[in-house]
């Protein structure tokens, strides 16, 4: 194609609303640049911050590092393995800022700062995203999304179950509207049922803890 005479070079990839998307769909430039964007930022907090206590790396971390790991994430949610992990070593870099932490094991220093792993932030984050997709918050029409299975009268699970679409392409399983049914669908009632997203919230905080400790 031309315009003004010009040839308008072929791109693989585009930047739409903060998201790098490419011909392949698959995240990856994406995830490289929030790695970039948020190292530079532990960086800065290293270069410029004397005081590395636990609350005080947390707080920083929470605040100017990893937003930059996470906007947008059920867009773009990782599944290539180099990927998760790339995305997870800027996270294993921030807790080593500590000192007191630095020779302990990432899952200890992870305790220590009461933080869990990005796999597990992303997976809260789905849920809540379907939550407030369900409950009408997202001024979303939930029948372009997603297709129930349930009635309100079923004895089995809860109330809100979904029916997962057929996908051929790994890729598309990948979709937010695909990946999230499974984990959705085996939630208990008592989660799914709540009626304000700080319920919520909370309720699912509780059970991914419960998960954790027995996993």
């Amino acid at each position: 194609y031309y315009m003004n005479g010009q040839l308008i070079e072929k791109s693989t990839g585009e930047k739409d609303l903060g998201v790098y998307v490419c011909t392949n769909m698959k995240p990856s430039v994406h995830v490289a640049n929030s790695a970039k964007k948020a190292n530079q930022m532990l960086g800065l907090i290293k270069r410029n911050i004397n005081n590395k206590t636990v609350d005080v790396i947390t707080r920083l971390y929470k605040q100017m590092v990893r937003p930059h790991l996470e906007y947008c994430v059920q867009a773009w949610s990782p599944w290539l393995q180099k990927d998760i992990d790339l995305l997870e070593s800027v996270q294993r870099r921030a807790t080593r800022l500590i000192p007191e932490l630095r020779e302990l094991p990432y899952d200890q220093r992870l305790r220590k700062m009461k933080l869990t792993t990005l796999a597990v932030r992303r997976y809260r984050g789905d849920m809540i995203e379907v939550f407030k997709i369900m409950k009408g918050m997202e001024g979303i029409n939930k029948e372009n999304i997603f297709k129930t299975t349930c009635t309100p009268y079923s004895t089995r699970g809860h109330q809100y179950k979904l029916e997962l679409p057929f996908a051929r392409l790994d890729i598309r399983k990948k979709f937010f509207s695909v990946r999230v049914i499974e984990a959705w669908n085996k939630l208990p009632a008592h989660i799914v049922e709540q009626k304000t997203i700080l319920g919520f919230k909370m309720n699912i905080d509780k059970h991914i803890k419960r998960t954790i400790k027995r996993g």
